[in-house]
């Protein structure tokens, strides 16, 4: 899930932090990817005539084509991934996971029911939200990414932590997923839309940690406790609480227990709201030592590639040797490293951190002032037409 409505808000209140760019523009960088999350979304965009593709046996392949083209579409453009999977979820997520296993059950039984007589949007519909990354899926992709010589790594629990901890230290530029949670395990860079298939043509969209912060005028904890109220897959939100109202509350008193301390008997708090376990997953995930880890790009096995997608999955052949061969070519030539990345950046001074925000005051009162003026015109072409 994430956390609830975070991007539109630092779209609205830190635009400065948002920048967005072509997958180009990361040429000669190593990227952790969240790679749980980027399989999910293959299963549910990798498909034929609504279902997800499958070999002659009826095995689900589109994981596999997945990770497959868009992998050689990183490489191609000189990036380095390594991807990172998820390992045994903190005990604190198993409600958010009970809920996901419900809504799964509910959309299975949905599904069933839409074939019978629903239409084709509705089967369609239900049939992605019965998607669902298991076990023997990870093990395929673990194996495909050995075939291709690209690394992985198994992260002792959250696989967002893991990304994050990796940029952090310097062994990546950046942590690459979908999942905005990725900001709260202190990534310095978040890459969002990075896997999307080239066909969407969407900009790669980078966040910046500190940027987001110096605007907001926010420390770490305070960020955290945002995140926290806007809604996480650790606990329950406060009901009423939207992304307006948590921004405000942290903007006024700090801290969640400040926060507590003065709400109205109009918001219900859950009972036994675990948010300081929340906060501590966040600021002290169990991760594997960057330092203890060190990553290979290696040219791919072409007999057991071949072996793999084409004898067991049922792959072209020609393209899955072509492909391979461009991988080959590709990781080769994509040694020179940027000149940038020789040079750790320095924190920013407290003059720089102030000229951050008020760049990014001036670009909120703007858009702003936008929004007003659009209201303004549409109200006034609607009395026109009366």
């Amino acid at each position: 899930m994430g956390i609830k409505g975070l991007f539109h808000l630092l779209q609205d209140e830190a635009p400065d932090a948002i920048k967005e760019g072509e997958i180009k523009h990361h040429f000669g960088r190593k990227i952790a990817i969240d790679a749980s999350m980027s399989i999910y979304s293959f299963l549910v965009a990798v498909r034929s005539e609504g279902q997800q593709l499958t070999s002659e046996t009826g095995e689900t392949t589109s994981h596999l084509m997945g990770l497959f083209y868009r992998t050689l579409r990183l490489v191609d453009n000189g990036i380095k991934p390594v991807y990172v999977f998820d390992g045994r979820p903190p005990t604190l997520k198993s409600g958010e996971l009970a809920k996901r296993s419900a809504r799964k059950a509910e959309a299975t039984a949905a599904h069933a029911e839409a074939k019978e007589v629903g239409t084709a949007e509705e089967v369609e519909k239900y049939s992605r939200r019965t998607v669902r990354v298991t076990k023997e899926i990870n093990d395929e992709c673990k194996r495909l990414l050995t075939c291709m010589g690209i690394p992985y790594v198994e992260a002792p629990c959250e696989a967002e932590a893991q990304c994050a901890a990796l940029a952090k230290a310097g062994k990546v530029y950046a942590a690459a997923s979908d999942d905005m949670d990725t900001l709260c395990f202190e990534t310095p860079i978040l890459l969002k839309k990075l896997m999307l298939s080239e066909m969407k043509k969407e900009p790669v969209q980078e966040i910046y940690l500190d940027r987001a912060m110096a605007s907001l005028d926010f420390t770490r904890d305070q960020f955290i406790d945002l995140c926290i109220l806007l809604g996480c897959d650790y606990c329950d939100t406060i009901p009423k609480v939207g992304p307006t109202t948590a921004l405000k509350l942290i903007r006024e008193h700090k801290s969640i227990e400040k926060v507590l301390a003065h709400l109205g008997p109009k918001y219900a708090v859950p009972e036994n709201w675990p948010y300081q376990d929340a906060r501590e997953l966040f600021k002290s995930p169990l991760v594997t030592e960057p330092e203890e880890l060190e990553f290979k790009w290696e040219a791919p096995d072409m007999d057991k590639l071949v072996a793999f997608l084409v004898g067991e999955k049922g792959f072209n052949e020609d393209r899955v040797r072509t492909a391979a061969g461009k991988l080959t070519k590709n990781l080769k030539g994509n040694t020179q490293a940027r000149v940038i990345d020789f040079f750790k950046p320095l924190p920013k001074t407290a003059e720089e951190v102030a000229g951050l925000k008020r760049k990014n005051e001036e670009k909120v009162a703007e858009r702003k002032k936008k929004v007003k003026a659009e209201k303004t015109e549409k109200g006034k072409a609607k009395k026109g037409k009366r």
